[in-house]
């Protein structure tokens, strides 16, 4: 083997996937891609109802599938990224049939929104987004997610069509905090555009009636997701971007360094940012919970210019895999 033979096992996520197959090409990896989760609402509930038993069974008949897929093929890395479904049988069926691959685990969410702790042992090498699980857990390594700099990048464009912008996925307290933000835009008669998504209206009824999100109402709610070009349009048709991450979660999101390679404000809740070498107070403005606000100020006065290298898809790619 040498050494650039990899797979990618891991959710498929608003065409990600793709682009990090892409680069892997390019930097000479001949990689492949494997869809993690099942498809379907039905296995959704199975999942959010957490029917063990059933979930292990589907899960190792996909690795099965997989090992039949791949059995002429011999894999010199396998990266893994942050799991939701795979359990020890299924991390044990893997690791017997790929015996010679080095198995990576990459984390792009905190290990305490995930059931991924009786797994750790049997990779290679641990990688987080989170450097708190960095610190936390001794054989973790410390690496923030990255941005696909070849798509989001600045238009320059001079007159911003939005004042503020929102891009999400309908989950945990995400959709209260936008209702703030929604009332105060408003009062303000700010532009405020708003795209808050799930799969289908089985999800929304999910979220409503069994999570009984508060004021959740359909004209609220998109069920298409955007593509890469059109989330970069809105960054770069916006003043500034609100991003809200998951409140038990201390890394950054993607969307953190897409919106600031757009030369686009960030207002976010995650406090950790103040410890990244781009940070600074003219693009970014740190809110808690409990204090929904929007800065006019903030929003109007000109972008910082910052350099974001460090954090391109190939660099993430090369730590991981070299």
């Amino acid at each position: 083997m040498n050494g650039n033979n990899i797979l990618i096992i891991g959710p498929k996520f608003f065409g990600y996937e793709e682009f990090l197959i892409k680069k892997c090409n390019e930097l000479n990896f001949n990689a492949k891609f494997y869809d993690e989760r099942l498809k379907g609402f039905l296995f959704k509930a199975i999942v959010r109802l957490k029917f063990k038993k059933v979930i292990s069974l589907l899960i190792y008949l996909k690795y099965l599938r997989l090992i039949k897929k791949y059995k002429n093929t011999e894999f010199d890395k396998i990266l893994i990224i942050s799991p939701e479904t795979i359990d020890k049988r299924s991390m044990l069926l893997l690791k017997n049939n790929f015996y010679n691959s080095k198995f990576i685990l990459y984390m792009w969410d905190s290990l305490a929104n995930k059931n991924s702790i009786e797994i750790i042992k049997y990779f290679d090498k641990k990688i987080t987004f989170d450097n708190n699980d960095a610190k936390n857990y001794n054989d973790f390594e410390f690496l923030p997610l990255y941005y696909i700099d070849e798509v989001y990048h600045n238009l320059n464009i001079s007159l911003k069509k939005y004042d503020i912008a929102l891009i999400a996925s309908l989950h945990s307290d995400r959709f209260q905090i936008f209702k703030e933000f929604y009332k105060i835009a408003k009062d303000k008669s700010l532009n405020f555009y708003f795209h808050i998504y799930t799969k289908n209206i089985l999800l929304y009824f999910y979220f409503k009636y069994i999570k009984k999100i508060k004021g959740l109402e359909l004209k609220y709610i998109k069920f298409k997701s955007l593509s890469f070009k059109q989330i970069n349009k809105i960054y770069n048709n916006s003043k500034a971007v609100i991003d809200i991450n998951h409140n038990l979660q201390n890394g950054l999101t993607n969307r953190t360094f897409e919106v600031l390679a757009s030369n686009t404000k960030l207002i976010t809740f995650n406090s950790n940012i103040n410890s990244y070498d781009f940070y600074t107070p003219e693009n970014i403005k740190i809110l808690n919970r409990s204090k929904i606000e929007i800065d006019n100020e903030f929003i109007n006065n000109p972008f910082k210019e910052i350099s974001l290298k460090n954090y391109e898809v190939k660099n993430w790619l090369l730590n991981i895999l070299n």
